[in-house]
């Protein structure tokens, strides 16, 4: 009866890995729909996962899958569960991709939550650090991105901004050197938000237009319209109320 459970749990660990490759791609709707119809069998699989010993990356890619399914489903707060529970499993300790992963998501899924953006920070830091050990560049820039938007989501100080600022430039410059566009995309988005706080509308326009044409090209829907909307609102601040309209309607 073990073996059977433990089969059963490998299985549905392979479409989350699966699926994990195509969410927030032009087909994700595909896999959303194989994780919505076999949602039971993965939370029994994260269970089973649990109970094993040695399974602290499987458990850690299933639970932070979960949460990005989560996300569009209005479970936050189960998935955050899932994601402390497998970052406290014994067998999840050591610094591997997986863990960098996990920890980012859990740091999302807390914001979301109306959690600590204190705690949100130090989870960033720690996966930070795994992925510079690692040399994971995509993964790197984004949590830098993600580090330097926490960071003026919650002080807008001159010396907040500054150090903001460091952040977003150094994913600027990874993601340029050896990210994908999408990675380029998310840090020029960063960028773009400080200089927006810092009220340098023109730069922010300028990065902000960049990554409009990279989240395009690659068919990221999600980054385009973020990006679009914070596009519209620096170029109303600029004046610039056609433009403005032409992107806020795209």
């Amino acid at each position: 009866e073990q073996a059977a459970h433990d089969r059963h749990a490998a299985v549905f660990l392979r479409l989350a890995d699966c699926a994990a490759q195509h969410l927030g791609q032009p087909n994700e709707a595909v896999w959303r729909d194989r994780l919505e119809a076999n949602n039971p069998n993965l939370g029994v699989s994260f269970y089973r996962l649990a109970g094993q010993a040695g399974k602290g990356d499987e458990l850690l890619r299933l639970a932070t899958t979960l949460y990005r399914f989560s996300v569009t489903r209005g479970a936050i707060q189960e998935h955050l569960g899932m994601l402390r529970a497998a970052l406290d499993h014994p067998a999840a300790q050591q610094p591997t991709l997986a863990r960098a992963h996990a920890l980012l998501a859990t740091s999302s899924a807390l914001v979301l939550a109306g959690g600590g953006r204190r705690e949100a920070r130090e989870l960033q830091q720690a996966s930070l650090k795994i992925a510079r050990n690692l040399n994971e560049p995509d993964l790197t820039a984004q949590i830098l991105a993600n580090l330097s938007g926490s960071i003026v989501m919650t002080d807008d100080s001159p010396l907040a901004i500054a150090e903001a600022g460091e952040l977003a430039e150094e994913a600027v410059t990874i993601s340029r050197s050896a990210g994908s566009p999408n990675a380029v995309a998310g840090a020029l988005r960063a960028r773009s938000a400080v200089h927006s706080f810092a009220e340098r509308y023109e730069e922010a326009c300028r990065d902000g237009l960049e990554a409009a044409g990279l989240f395009r090209a690659t068919g990221n829907g999600k980054g385009l319209s973020r990006m679009l909307n914070n596009l519209g609102c620096d170029e109303i601040a600029l004046g610039r109320l056609g433009d403005a309209q032409r992107h806020l309607e795209e």
